[in-house]
């Protein structure tokens, strides 16, 4: 029985952990994420700039 409690504590405190991380690392990747899109798009765009202009 001792070792079932311990595991569940174990799980549970993991588990606030990863929670209290992802809270704390998700505006950072949101931030990551819309960079990327906005580069992908600024680079497609000065591709589609570029052959439309010739």
């Amino acid at each position: 029985m001792g070792l079932v409690s311990w595991a569940f504590r174990f799980s549970v405190k993991t588990a606030m952990i990863l929670i209290a991380l992802a809270v704390f690392l998700t505006p950072l990747l949101i931030k990551l994420i819309v960079c990327l899109i906005a580069s992908i798009i600024g680079v497609i765009v000065s591709i589609m700039e570029g052959i439309s202009g010739r």
